[in-house]
């Protein structure tokens, strides 16, 4: 296959090779407008009429919004071969194989981060009545948060990236090494996740997969022969351990857990309990300080579950180490387990009721939930503790702001900006509750130092933009989306914008190529579509009045 770096699909451009497989290729991709990376996976094989139905309908279908799984944007046919091809986000930061190539061994700790997050994805795709058929490592994705993504979510099935096919045998989409003994005989099932989701920890656990060899030596060793016991070097775990790594790869479906979930939970409750009974004799060679360092060096990197990890440790050898609980706690919120976060800052508060930045933590935690009231009482504890604290100040203008009290989100604004004149986002949220009262002049002088304070802040740009388009000095907001557009011209509100800002002016042949960029940044953007039929039949009108 050739490289087709350079090359154009629809709206997007190839930039560079990323990876091949036996029946497609990845590419690093460029939106042509929006000027935003994606992943695009082009599919080598041609589509009669009836697979490019099928194909159309499986990539709708796998459209999926969930936090650990890659979001699929875009598909379409490549006209001069016939080929499909899908677009997805690309994840910077490579895949868990690469992570961790094969042969290397990864703590229990890290297995349970991981596998929880993969869990969810897998027990969000089966409420829907998806499975996923190719649960493996190189289909495990870190973005730049250290949160794991499950890609080919589904579209295993249209691009079968590892099809194998006899005359005996019908197609089968999968990975040998990891497809469960149904899953061989062409029926996969919920369950069929969970067996391969199981194979990936015993491969993690033990360096290497239960099974290798030929396909049809692995379609016998899967359908047949029980997997070998995990090696002595991990005999520190408590023997349960085996037993449920043996449950999930259980030749009968019945014979699993009831599902992926349960699996990842019962693989967690087993590694707190070696916390306690297998790693406190051998943890007390190192002081609580060291696991805090540690802990702390990969947080700074990234590499949340590893620094729970080492919190947790930390913690084991003191369980009043609230600088622990702390730190654990802004990881959990990073890998968005906000209900765990608030469990470690609870934890704090117990020990210690009087720490103005954990209330105001926990507050975060709760308004990340959306459970504002609770945000604000925790803002409210950490002012009581700390009346000069700026940051909760606006942090309790903004759910002020959710919640519809403007008169106090202001008024928290204005404290916060009193204790710290430079705080370029309280400005630009203060504008925005001015605008909410419609008192528009206070909000532009409020972008205005926003913008001082930040040259490149565009969501102030855009906002200032939106105030002059009502107050009627068009020039001045297609002004602020220039500025926009200039450092993102993927905005698809700043091209929206000034599409409006245009028709007011009469200008419609640039509303329409504003409206037009902004549809083919956000084809599903029904207002957009709306605005530039209003313009279109004014043109029409003009034209009837001639």
């Amino acid at each position: 296959m050739a490289d087709r770096t350079g090359q154009q699909l629809d709206n997007y451009r190839l930039t560079r090779l990323l990876g091949r497989g036996a029946f497609g290729e990845v590419y690093l991709g460029e939106h042509i407008y929006r000027k935003t990376q994606v992943a695009i996976k082009t599919l080598s094989m041609r589509l009669s009429n009836d697979e490019f139905y099928d194909f159309i309908n499986e990539a709708r279908i796998f459209r999926l919004q969930h936090p650990n799984i890659v979001s699929v944007l875009d598909f379409g046919i490549e006209r001069a071969l016939g080929t499909p091809f899908i677009v997805m986000d690309y994840i910077p930061n490579g895949t868990l194989r690469q992570r961790h190539p094969r042969g290397t061994q990864v703590s229990l700790a890290g297995i349970v981060q991981y596998v929880k997050q993969i869990a969810a994805a897998l027990q969000y795709a089966h409420e829907e009545n998806l499975v996923h058929r190719d649960v493996k490592p190189e289909n495990m994705l870190l973005d730049k948060n250290e949160h794991v993504l499950l890609s080919d979510f589904g579209i295993a099935v249209t691009s079968q990236t590892a099809r194998y096919s006899d005359q005996s045998m019908q197609v089968l989409a999968g990975t040998p090494n990891y497809m469960a003994p149904e899953q061989f005989l062409g029926k996969p099932s919920r369950a069929s996740d969970q067996y391969a989701l199981a194979v990936v920890v015993y491969e993690w656990l033990s360096g290497r997969c239960p099974f290798s060899g030929t396909f049809y030596e692995l379609f016998g060793q899967h359908m047949q022969t029980a997997p070998p016991p995990l090696p002595a070097t991990i005999v520190q775990y408590p023997q349960e351990l085996e037993q449920i790594v043996m449950k999930a790869l259980a030749k009968k479906p019945g014979d699993r857990f009831a599902s992926a979930w349960e699996f990842a939970l019962t693989l967690e409750g087993l590694y707190q309990k070696s916390l306690v009974l297998y790693q406190a004799p051998t943890i007390y060679a190192k002081a609580k300080e060291h696991y805090l360092q540690e802990g702390d060096t990969l947080y700074n990197e990234q590499r949340y579950a590893e620094a729970i990890a080492a919190y947790t440790l930390a913690i084991g050898l003191d369980p009043t180490y609230a600088l622990a609980y702390n730190n654990r706690g802004l990881a959990y919120r990073n890998l968005r387990e906000y209900q765990k976060a608030i469990a470690d800052y609870d934890r704090i508060i117990a020990l210690v009721s009087d720490n103005a930045l954990v209330y105001n933590n926990r507050g975060y935690a709760y308004f990340l939930l959306k459970d504002y009231q609770k945000a604000i009482a925790d803002f409210d504890s950490a002012l009581a503790l700390d009346p000069n604290y700026a940051i909760a100040y606006n942090n309790r203008g903004n759910a002020y702001c959710i919640l519809g009290a403007f008169a106090r989100a202001i008024a928290d604004y204005d404290r916060t900006l009193a204790l710290d004149p430079n705080y370029a986002t309280a400005y630009y949220n203060r504008g925005n509750a001015y605008d909410e009262l419609g008192e528009y002049q206070k909000a532009i002088a409020d972008y205005d130092r926003a913008i001082a304070l930040a040259p490149n802040y565009t969501n102030a740009y855009n906002n200032r933009g939106y105030v002059y388009r009502n107050l009627g000095e068009y020039q001045k907001a297609i002004a602020d989306y220039n500025r926009v557009i200039e450092i993102d011209p993927g905005n698809t509100n700043a091209h929206k914008g000034r599409g409006l800002a245009y028709s007011k002016l009469q200008d419609y042949s640039k509303a329409i190529a504003d409206f037009d960029h902004a549809l083919a940044l956000d084809p599903n953007d029904l207002s957009v579509r709306s605005n530039k039929a209003d313009v279109l039949r004014q043109l029409q009108e003009r034209k009837e009045g001639n």
